[in-house]
C-alpha cells in the first residue's frame, strides 16, 4: 500500500493536533467542522465520541473503542505510487453558513488476488 499507518497514544495523539489544518469532531451534543485554530478550544474530551483532524498530508483519527480513547495516524508513503481518488462530498447548508460547501476525501484503491479494485482506506484531506 501507499500510506503509512501508526497508532499513537491518545496524549501523544492529542499533542500533534496543532499540526493540522482542519478538525472534523462529534461530541455528545454537537457536532464541530472547521479550520483547527478557530475550534481547539471548543473540544470537550469527555463528551468527544469521534475525532478527525486532517490536511492534505496526513489524518489523526481518534476514537472511543470498549470505554477507552485510541488513536491512529495515516500518511501517504512518498515511496511508493498510489492508485487513489480525491472525491468532493457536498456539506448540509448549516457547514455552507460557516463557509464551507465541501470536505474532500482521498480513497487509497487497493486490488485483491483476483484483480478487482476496493476501496482500502480513507481519510479527509481538506474543506473548500
Amino acid at each position: 500500500m501507499a500510506y503509512k499507518k501508526q497508532f499513537l497514544s491518545i496524549e501523544e495523539a492529542k499533542k500533534q493536533i496543532n499540526g493540522f489544518q482542519y478538525a472534523l469532531v462529534y461530541q455528545l451534543e454537537s457536532v464541530l467542522l472547521g479550520s483547527i485554530d478557530q475550534m481547539s478550544d471548543q473540544i470537550i474530551w469527555e463528551e468527544c465520541i469521534e475525532a478527525r483532524f486532517f490536511s492534505q498530508e496526513h489524518e489523526l483519527h481518534i476514537f472511543e473503542f470498549n470505554g477507552e480513547y485510541r488513536a491512529v495516524l495515516v500518511s501517504d508513503d512518498g515511496k511508493q505510487e498510489c492508485e487513489s481518488i480525491v472525491r468532493c462530498r457536498k456539506l448540509e447548508d448549516r457547514y455552507r453558513k460557516l463557509g464551507w460547501s465541501e470536505l474532500l476525501v482521498k480513497e487509497y484503491i487497493g486490488f485483491d488476488e483476483d484483480g478487482q479494485a476496493y476501496t482500502a482506506l480513507t481519510r479527509l484531506v481538506g474543506l473548500q
